[in-house]
């Protein structure tokens, strides 16, 4: 199944506890069963961290970073264009 699928199933999964819970039911125990359910289907929890300083964004569209990297290079090692 792909990860789409496996979302679909595992909200599906939940969706059916939370409809057929007791209203009286410790939501404690519906959150660890929640937790369970997704563990199961292979989520790991991560810690949250911002992106490394090396992971800048893409340069958008019409920029052409070919070139750009080519005239680098060829000014590093004293080429000429």
């Amino acid at each position: 199944m792909n990860a789409a699928g496996e979302s679909a199933a595992a909200a599906a999964a939940i969706a059916y506890l939370l409809r057929a819970r007791d209203p009286g039911a410790d939501d404690d125990i519906l959150a660890a069963e929640i937790i369970a359910i997704l563990t199961g289907r292979g989520w790991r929890p991560t810690e949250a961290r911002p992106a490394p300083d090396w992971k800048t964004p893409r340069p958008g569209p019409g920029r052409d970073t070919y070139r750009d990297g080519l005239a680098a290079v060829r000014a590093e090692l004293g080429g000429g264009s």
